[in-house]
């Protein structure tokens, strides 16, 4: 659409469309005077107004944009199949602009209206259709830019009736005071009439009897009076068919399950009875189930055995009885008339269940205060629980000490005792009652213990050789469980043998294991009073006993090297049969460079039988 401007200056100019919104897709060009809508379709119709305006004024201008389509189907026609006497009903619908208008063609040929035939506005009604009626219609929609065609066939069934063969010569059981319903449902166009008889006699419907609207025969509260041959004829204008079906009236079976409640305790075993009492010349199949699923024989793991000892009764064996075996078990028993069925309750008695969640409620160095709710007591009331922990220096869980001493079956909280700090924790509660003791319940979240003052000393204080004016002092390491806090270092205490003043020294490292002194003035060999300790965040630990070590020895001698620094020991001893071990006895040599004591030992014997022991000892030394 264009607006032409013949006087200046120039104007600004605006479209808008009055009817409602600006298509989407619209655009202008040529400085707004040209509005262009690309693929135009009916929504884009009505009416459209262009404003001009400058200095010396404003102009609008309206335009109506009318918007032509050809025919475009939005219902079309099916196939359709239908029986003699039936009504059609088809409808087409088609939009365009302008509207369309519609005609019907069948077989090629124009359709006219006729006392059967009606055509309104797309839509096509024959009533009470027949034979003449089948074949191709058309449904032609138009305006004066085209046409549209739909096609459709229709098919008159005409036959006469036909029973399929599920419904012949049918025999039905049922017991006294059931409901039965017994099919006729013949096949035929157009739709048959039905008609009942048992025997020679026609049935006359009442509030027990009835013919349903499909042709069917019901009766309601059947009695023996309603055995008997029943016969269902179907008929049109094309012919008639029979159907016969057998009726047999049979006393209703009973049942009886025992015993009806049972206790049990989890491994013991039972045996439900279960008893038919039924028509004689009926068969009867007995079905078990467990809280109203089937029980599957092959997969329970031999706890369950079906026994059938008689034609009328049947036992359930259930072996080993575990907790999952408690509930309602029912018996089935099904014949080809009826089906009944009766329940027994079994109650198990075990070991509790899994308490429920467990809370860390307060948490101090060394103990832990937690709550729980109580699980499933499995009808055996709980009498105790039991908390257990786990840390990452456990061997898996161990149970705590607690208080109070003894948690009682009625109790849901305890505080863990006598724990290490620093330590991180899991806990879980374990419940008991006279069956046992059940599973544990799921671990608390992971905690860690406040820290402490180291309470353990390292052990095994000892010296370590080392080179000359050194003194090396060795321990143990104090593991992690027992650091008891963070910045865990040690505390390295010495003194020369016979003094008083101690000399500590600090080492930071808590996986240290050695601390090496050096002082130029310490003799080789001099013995020092040695002891260390542990300290971390909150202060310093215990220490540990004092031991004596010695400073080292020094360097090395040179090869071949060796003084003698006391006297030859010489003791000579004879035995004329049993072994006893030899006494030796010397003085000691002061001399301070001494390395070490060596004996030699030789035993000689003679021809009557005696032996002789000789040892020699040295000292050795600088």
């Amino acid at each position: 659409m264009y607006m032409f401007i013949k006087t200046g200056p120039v104007p600004t100019i605006s479209w808008r469309k009055v009817n409602g919104p600006n298509p989407s897709k619209a655009r202008l060009r040529k400085s707004q005077a040209v509005l262009e809508i690309p693929n135009v379709q009916l929504e884009d119709g009505g009416t459209y107004e262009c404003k001009a305006e400058n200095s010396r004024g404003r102009n609008v201008f309206r335009g109506q944009l009318q918007v032509y389509t050809y025919p475009h189907w939005t219902e079309r026609l099916n196939d359709t199949q239908l029986d003699s006497g039936d009504q059609l009903q088809w409808e087409c619908r088609a939009s365009g602009k302008p509207r369309p208008t519609y005609r019907w063609l069948k077989n090629g040929n124009t359709l006219r209206p006729e006392s059967r035939i009606e055509m309104v506005n797309g839509v096509l009604m024959i009533h009470s259709v027949n034979q003449s009626d089948a074949g191709m219609y058309q449904c032609v929609a138009e305006n004066k830019h085209g046409a549209i065609y739909a096609s459709a066939e229709l098919k008159i069934l005409a036959s006469a009736p036909t029973f399929p063969l599920s419904q012949l010569r049918k025999t039905i059981i049922i017991t006294k005071g059931q409901e039965v319903t017994v099919d006729c449902k013949p096949q035929a166009s157009p739709k048959p009439t039905i008609g009942w008889k048992k025997g020679e006699k026609n049935i006359r419907e009442n509030k027990r009897v009835t013919v349903l609207p499909d042709g069917s025969l019901q009766i309601l509260n059947a009695s023996k009076s309603d055995e008997g041959k029943y016969i269902c004829r179907g008929e049109n204008i094309f012919g008639s068919a029979e159907i016969t079906a057998s009726v047999f009236v049979k006393e209703p079976t009973r049942i009886d399950l025992s015993p009806k409640r049972t206790e049990l305790t989890v491994g013991e075993s039972i045996v439900l009875s279960c008893k038919a009492f039924h028509d004689p010349t009926l068969d009867v199949i007995f079905h078990w189930s467990l809280n109203g699923q089937p029980i599957d024989f092959e997969k329970e793991g031999g706890h369950f055995e079906s026994i059938r000892a008689q034609a009328s009764s049947a036992d359930l064996m259930i072996r080993n009885i575990l907790l999952m075996h408690a509930g309602r078990y029912g018996c089935r028993v099904q014949s080809t008339a009826d089906s009944v069925s009766d329940e027994a309750e079994l109650l198990v008695r075990g070991p509790p269940g899994p308490p429920g969640v467990v809370i860390v409620e307060e948490i101090t160095e060394v103990t832990a205060t937690l709550s729980w709710s109580p699980g499933v007591d499995n009808h055996s009331p709980i009498t105790s629980y039991n908390l257990q922990a786990r840390s990452p220096f456990s061997l898996g869980w161990q149970t705590v000490k607690t208080v109070p001493e003894h948690i009682g079956g009625d109790l849901e909280s305890a505080t863990a005792i006598e724990l290490n700090p620093w330590v991180e924790y899991e806990f879980r509660v374990v419940a008991t009652n006279k069956i046992g003791t059940g599973d544990p319940s799921t671990p608390s979240k992971v905690i860690r213990t406040k820290e402490a003052v180291p309470k353990t000393a390292p052990a095994n204080v000892s010296g370590r050789s080392g080179r000359r004016h050194e003194l090396v002092i060795a321990w143990e390491p104090v593991s992690e469980e027992f650091q008891n806090g963070e910045s865990f270092g040690y505390i390295v205490a010495f003194r020369p043998n016979g003094t008083r003043g101690w000399k500590e020294k600090m080492v930071t490292s808590s996986d240290a294991s050695k601390f090496i002194y050096r002082d130029e003035s310490v003799p080789p060999l001099t013995p020092f009073e040695v002891k260390v300790g542990a300290y971390n965040n909150k202060g310093d630990g215990p220490f540990s006993p004092i031991v004596v070590i010695s400073s080292a020895e020094g360097g090395r001698r040179k090869s071949g090297q060796v003084n003698f620094c006391g006297p030859q020991i010489l003791l000579t001893q004879e035995k004329t049969s049993s072994f006893h071990p030899l006494a030796l006895s010397f003085h000691s040599v002061p001399v301070p460079t001494c390395l070490g004591l060596k004996f030699i030992c030789y035993i000689t014997g003679d021809n009557s039988g005696g032996t002789t022991q000789e040892c020699n000892g040295r000292i050795y030394g600088r």
